[in-house]
């Protein structure tokens, strides 16, 4: 087999004793990440790779690149989360009124006109750290679903 991959013994036995030491490594990466998250499983990637660096040192443990592409491989990852600011308010003691179209099918255009609004994130303040938002309103013919109107309102911070 290596005179049909053009490799001597030699260097096929070092390959395998690295790519041995490699996978060795990579389960011991495994085990530690296991225990630190059974005892706090919301811990991030990088407070990880510090830890295991500070306790098994610099010379004796992974790479940044490498520890994440072992989290990556063996599905450690823990999703972030996504805080969604709060942009209604539904708890209030103003009169809440029916719906009084919520049974009808319109059977022509311009018969019921229906309208919504949204938020679209623009980003984040840098010196207050709020949420910058602006606003587009739509009013939509229900039946042809066509665009009436619309109004994009400025910035709303939250």
């Amino acid at each position: 087999m290596c005179r049909l991959l053009g490799v001597s013994k030699q260097a096929y036995y070092k390959h395998q004793d690295k790519l041995m030491q490699r996978l060795a490594l990579e389960s011991f990466v495994i085990e530690y990440v296991k225990e630190v998250r059974a005892k706090d499983p919301g811990i991030g990637g990088n407070k990880l790779w510090l830890m295991y660096r500070s306790r098994f040192g610099q010379e004796n443990s992974v790479g940044y690149n490498r520890f994440y592409d072992i989290l990556d491989r063996f599905s450690l990852k823990i999703r972030k989360r996504h805080h969604r600011t709060r942009t209604t308010n539904s708890e209030h003691d103003r009169p809440v009124y029916p719906n009084l179209v919520r049974n009808f099918l319109p059977q022509a255009p311009c018969q019921l006109m229906v309208s919504d609004i949204t938020y679209i994130h623009l980003g984040e303040n840098l010196v207050t750290g709020k949420n910058i938002f602006c606003f587009l309103s739509v009013v939509t013919d229900a039946y042809s679903k066509e665009i009436i109107g619309y109004s994009i309102g400025g910035n709303v911070g939250y």
